[in-house]
């Protein structure tokens, strides 16, 4: 919903918020179970590796694939913004099918992307198709 001004301004916007009806956002170990890249989607033992937590306080942390992730995070209806995300490590030791499930993760979390709880299962949908899986700990 978007209420203008006369001029045309938006003076109020509106935007509806993710339900939430399984497992809660925040205070959540999520890990990741699906990756969806163009269209297909993939599985791999790798990816129990992979953690989020979204803390009460604006903090993402986890473990990506390869590196340890950290960051902040905002909700905006039903897109989570990651303006600001840091990896930490050496990649040098990681293994080709971690690296490109980190590749998928961060790039997920780098766009605006749309987030939708269902159930047990949170999904973060970036544009183009690309999505990312997870389920609690």
């Amino acid at each position: 919903l978007v209420l203008r001004g006369a001029d045309g301004t938006t003076v109020i916007e509106l935007r509806p918020q993710p339900e939430l009806d399984g497992a809660e956002l925040t205070g959540t170990t999520w890990v990741l179970d699906t990756v969806i890249v163009g269209g297909s989607a993939s599985t791999s033992e790798a990816m129990a590796d992979v953690v989020l937590e979204l803390g009460d306080d604006g903090t993402l942390a986890g473990f990506a694939g390869c590196r340890q992730v950290s960051g902040a995070w905002q909700l905006d209806g039903d897109l989570i913004q990651v303006p600001s995300l840091a990896l930490d490590g050496p990649v040098d030791t990681c293994s080709p099918d971690a690296a490109d499930i980190e590749q998928s993760v961060v790039a997920v979390l780098e766009t605006g992307t749309r987030i939708t709880i269902d159930g047990d299962r949170l999904t973060l949908s970036a544009g183009g198709g690309d999505e990312v899986s997870f389920r609690p700990a």
